[in-house]
């Protein structure tokens, strides 16, 4: 009982240390092929590279293989792995039965190997999976007495940059400058405006003038009348002008023609327009012309006559 126990110990052991299975028989064609090198470039290997550690096994008479668990000892760290590796560029009868790959990292320095396996093929055959040794850089330089740490878990470089202190003083200094940005901007706008009010608005006659000059007879018969009363009036005593402002055209008309003189022409003369201003006719060209000749015309003899009446007071 005792020696059973202890053969099956021992069978146990040789298994998980990847030897070769003396019970089975041994391919006689198959190929085992492996590879270890460095994960990115071709450098000097020390403590903490990585490393790809690639099997290929390979047997004309059978189409597939299977790899037992490998056994690592503490000096190797598994980062990866196993994966299974597959060339696509390949038919598929002509692709290797089996590639595995592990990524792994060495954790001391000196000479370091692989573990040697024993591959199982379809046929129930086995093929001796050679193990890969490797030389890696020890981790103390001559003049070091503590271990460097492994690439990846180095220190953060420090990028804080200057004084925090500084950077609130910039920000605050930015809003400072947009807000003296902002009241420039306004005082500009408002001397503007300002000296754009200091202009002085255009007298009626001088509106009428313009209208017959620049040809804009179409747009005038809704500004006519209001600028003719205007215009008609502006000689008159601030009193009776604004209360003259106040009256409908058809007021306006009978208190102009009351008056006598060109009163009558421009009572009928507001009537006219007060047609093209609320009746919604749309008269020719002509008749703007004419009506603005007439009322421009209208507006200087009663200039004329307040000026005469006020001589002769």
């Amino acid at each position: 009982m005792m020696a059973s126990i202890l053969l099956a110990s021992l069978s146990g052991c040789l298994s998980c240390a990847g030897l070769q299975d003396s019970s089975a028989p041994v391919s006689g064609t198959a190929q085992a092929e492996t590879s270890l090198r460095p994960a990115a470039g071709n450098g000097a290997i020390g403590v903490g590279t990585p490393l790809l550690w690639r099997v290929t096994i390979n047997d004309p008479g059978t189409d597939a293989a299977t790899l037992p668990e490998p056994v690592f000892g503490s000096e190797w760290a598994v980062v990866d792995g196993p994966r299974d590796v597959i060339d696509p560029s390949l038919p598929k009868a002509a692709r290797p039965d089996l590639i595995a790959e592990w990524t792994l990292m060495p954790l001391a320095g000196g000479t370091l190997s692989t573990p040697q396996l024993t591959a199982t093929l379809g046929d129930d055959t086995v093929v001796t999976v050679p193990s890969e040794t490797v030389e890696v850089l020890p981790s103390l330089g001559e003049t070091e007495e503590a271990p460097r740490p492994l690439l990846g878990f180095r220190d953060a470089p420090d990028r804080r940059v200057g004084d925090p202190r500084s950077a609130v003083a910039v920000l605050l200094g930015l809003f400072a400058a947009a807000f003296l940005f902002w009241m420039w901007r306004r005082s500009v706008r408002r001397r503007s405006s300002g000296e754009a009010s200091a202009l002085p608005e255009p007298t009626a006659m001088e509106q009428l003038r313009a209208l017959a000059e620049d040809g804009q007879q179409a747009a005038a018969p809704g500004e006519l009348a209001p600028l003719f009363r205007r215009a008609f009036d502006a000689e008159l005593a601030p009193e009776v002008r604004q209360l003259r402002s106040s009256l409908t055209d058809e007021a306006w008309g009978r208190e102009v023609e009351a008056q006598g003189g060109v009163g009558p022409d421009a009572a009928r003369l507001i009537h006219e327009l007060s047609g093209y201003r609320y009746g919604g006719g749309e008269p020719t060209s002509f008749a703007v012309k004419d009506a603005l000749k007439r009322a421009i015309e209208l507006s200087v003899s009663s200039a004329a006559a307040a000026s005469n009446e006020e001589a002769a007071a």
